[in-house]
């Protein structure tokens, strides 16, 4: 990989402390930025100062490109314009998006993301913010999974200074995949990489987190430690810090 430094965020539920001002607080401490899902200016206003890497458009688990009814899609459209707002308004520099979630036809699928992100663009862009796209895994969706369907994706958006992508460690491990190899052969720069173990867990000891970031052709703008459940230990977060930072120094 290209000698960059990549920036080291994680969820606050790593943190443990189920408190906006003591997980930014712990940020602070252990020199770490945050990747949050905040919905509205109140929530994130309870971070402080804390920096934060990455805004989560959380409410897009609801309301997206894939659902049949188009006044659901159009909300779902809603919910990435306010998410790019919210992030401009605090000088977070981008939006963590998703087609959607669930079952759909696939060329519906494409169309409607392409729908869906084209419409955002000029917002995004008059903001300074980008969107990634994470590419999620079988479990959660049944389209727009491949490296092809990615790569014509943002071709059609051909709005390289807007959008990037996103890849999660956690969606490959659930659905039954390498993320080494998906990792190794995804056609698009990696802006930001997800580390995550399985079923919503942090990296475990056994798995090969060195391996996925050295996959990575390019150093990724973000890594992201991210889980849904808090560290067993203060000990055992600081190895996985420790493990992370050395396989990105």
């Amino acid at each position: 990989m290209p000698e960059r430094n990549s920036l080291l965020a994680v969820t606050p539920a790593l943190l443990g402390s189920s408190a906006p001002a003591k997980d930014a607080a712990c940020a602070r401490e252990l020199d770490l930025s945050l990747e949050v899902a905040a919905v509205d200016a109140a929530e994130l206003a309870a971070y402080g100062d804390a920096p934060i890497a990455t805004l989560q458009a959380w409410r897009m688990h609801t309301a997206h490109a894939l659902l049949e009814d188009a006044k659901s899609r159009a909300l779902g459209m809603l919910v990435l314009a306010e998410a790019v707002e919210l992030a401009a308004s605090r000088r977070i520099p981008r939006v963590l998006a998703v087609c959607g979630f669930g079952a759909c036809e696939p060329q519906a699928a494409f169309e409607r993301s392409v729908e869906q992100f084209r419409q955002v663009a000029p917002s995004a862009r008059s903001h300074g913010v980008r969107i990634l796209i994470e590419r999620l895994g079988a479990r959660r969706t049944n389209v727009l999974l491949g490296a092809d369907e990615h790569a014509r994706l943002h071709e059609a958006l051909a709005a390289p200074e807007v959008f990037g992508s996103a890849l999660d460690t956690g969606h490959m491990l659930d659905a039954g995949e390498d993320p080494e190899r998906v990792i190794a052969e995804w056609p698009l720069p990696i802006e930001e990489l997800q580390l995550r173990g399985r079923d919503g867990s942090a990296p475990s000891p056994s798995d090969p987190l060195e391996r996925w970031i050295r996959a990575c052709r390019a150093r990724p703008t973000v890594v992201c430690i991210e889980a849904k459940r808090p560290a067993a230990s203060a000990a055992e977060l600081d190895a996985l810090l420790a493990r992370v930072r050395t396989a990105l120094a």
